[in-house]
């Protein structure tokens, strides 16, 4: 959910959203304030000042995610919730056909390698429940969902959030991916051939 849709569903919220570019829309609602922000800076807002804080796809640009929870535990207030989402950077597929040895899925070694190098780790998916406990947040659950690139499958929900993905894939992936594998990994050419039958990475 959008900062703007979340603050639409609770206008009697005051709702602070964060970005490290200036990249926000002019237009939101009257209960939503944008702000410029690093978040691996000291968290914004006094100790328990927050009754609900949500961060997502950051993998690749902290450096120190148990500092981060740290700080966004101090933030809430005590019964407050903190939701958290990332994106493995793997890509698999159900009947095992694209798995280890596959270029779909090894291509993310590259990610990870880079994020290796640079000190801001892509595997985060995984590993945020512990780093929640260990910063202090109690009853944490996690949930896997299961995201498909394309619109194939015969489920109407996974039909459409597929569609979106792979909308995502076809304009974002490589603005995504140049920095990290031209500038980090020095790999000097790729091209992405993306489909709604079978995205390939060559």
């Amino acid at each position: 959910m959008l900062p703007s849709d979340f603050a639409d569903q609770f206008p009697s919220a005051e709702v602070r959203a964060t970005d490290i570019s200036p990249i926000q829309p002019s237009l939101v609602p009257p209960n939503l304030r944008f702000e410029i922000d690093d978040a691996q800076l000291e968290f914004i807002g006094a100790p328990n000042s927050f009754d609900f804080v949500h961060i997502r796809e950051l993998f690749g640009s902290i450096r120190d995610w148990r500092k981060l929870y740290f700080e966004v535990f101090r933030a809430t207030k005590p019964g407050g919730w903190f939701e958290h989402v990332e994106t493995d950077v793997h890509i698999r597929s159900d009947d095992g056909s694209v798995g280890t040895g596959h270029v779909l899925f090894d291509w993310a070694t590259l990610f990870l390698k880079s994020g290796e190098k640079s000190g801001v780790t892509f595997d985060v998916a995984g590993k945020t429940k512990r780093w929640m406990e260990d910063a202090g947040f109690v009853n944490v659950t996690e949930k896997k969902y299961k995201v498909p690139i394309g619109g194939w499958s015969s489920d109407s929900k996974l039909k459409e959030v597929g569609r979106w993905n792979l909308l995502f894939y076809r304009e974002d992936l490589e603005g995504f991916a140049l920095y990290v594998l031209m500038e980090r990994m020095k790999v000097c050419r790729i091209l992405f051939a993306i489909d709604n039958r079978k995205p390939e990475l060559y």
